[in-house]
C-alpha cells in the first residue's frame, strides 16, 4: 500500500515542463527581436554611410545623365569614354534613386534599392515557406532568425559590399533568384502562372548577360 501511495503522490503532482518551455521560447523571442532591432539600426547606418564610397557616385551617373537628356551610351566617334559596357537593366535599376536632384539623396536610395534587390528574393522565399504556419508562432521565429541570419551577413565585408553599394549584380542576383525561386515554386504548384514569370525573370539575366557578352567581345 506504501509503494502505491507513493507512485500516486508523484504522478499527482503538476507537470511544470510545459510552462518552463514556454518561458525559454518567450525569452528566445524576445532575445531575437532585440537582435533584430540592432541589426535594423546596423543596417540604417550602412545606407547612411553609402554616399562615402567613392564607387557609388560614379555607377548611378550614367542613369542619372540619361534622366536629364545625356545618352546612356556614347557613340564610337566621339563622347566620353565612361566604361559603360552593361545592358540599360543594370541602370534602368536604379533609376528611381537618380530621379533626385542632390546626389547625397540619389546615393542612399540607391543603397536602400541594391539591399531591396538583393534581399527581396530571400524574403518572398521565406514568406512562401511560412504561409503554412501564419497562425503559429514559427512563422515569426522564422522571419527573426531570417533577420539574424541578414546579420551574419552585414559583419563580412564582401557580403555587405554587394548589400549596400550600387552595383548592376544587385538586379541580376535577384533576377536569377526570383526565377528559382518560382521555377521551385511551379514544380510544387504546376502553376502556370509561376512557370511564366520565372521564364521571364530568367530571359531578362539572360538578355542582361549576353550584352555584356558582345560589348566585351566588341574591343
Amino acid at each position: 500500500m506504501a509503494l502505491n501511495d507513493l507512485g500516486e503522490e508523484i504522478f499527482s503532482r503538476p507537470v511544470t515542463l510545459p510552462a518552463t518551455l514556454t518561458t525559454i521560447l518567450r525569452f528566445r523571442t524576445m532575445l531575437l527581436w532585440v537582435a533584430g532591432f540592432i541589426f535594423l539600426v546596423v543596417i540604417i547606418c550602412a545606407i547612411s554611410a553609402a554616399p562615402q564610397d567613392e564607387w557609388n557616385d560614379p555607377r548611378l551617373a550614367p542613369v542619372a545623365a540619361w534622366l536629364r537628356g545625356y545618352p546612356l551610351y556614347t557613340p564610337e566617334s566621339f563622347g566620353i569614354i565612361n566604361g559603360n559596357i552593361y545592358s540599360p537593366l543594370g541602370a534602368l535599376a536604379f533609376a528611381p534613386a537618380a530621379m533626385f536632384g542632390d546626389p547625397i539623396v540619389a546615393v542612399i536610395v540607391g543603397s536602400m534599392l541594391s539591399l531591396l534587390m538583393n534581399l527581396s528574393p530571400a524574403v518572398g522565399a521565406l514568406i512562401l515557406w511560412s504561409r503554412g504556419l501564419q497562425k503559429s508562432p514559427q512563422a515569426t521565429e522564422v522571419m527573426l532568425w531570417g533577420v539574424l541570419y541578414l546579420g551574419v551577413l552585414i559583419n563580412i565585408a564582401s557580403t555587405r559590399y554587394s548589400l549596400f553599394a550600387i552595383h548592376v549584380d544587385a538586379p541580376a542576383i535577384a533576377l536569377m533568384l526570383w526565377g528559382v525561386i518560382l521555377y521551385a515554386k511551379w514544380w510544387t504548384t504546376r502553376s502556370p502562372r509561376s512557370m511564366a514569370m520565372s521564364a521571364f525573370f530568367l530571359a531578362l539575366l539572360s538578355g542582361q548577360s549576353n550584352w555584356e557578352c558582345r560589348c566585351l567581345a566588341s574591343f
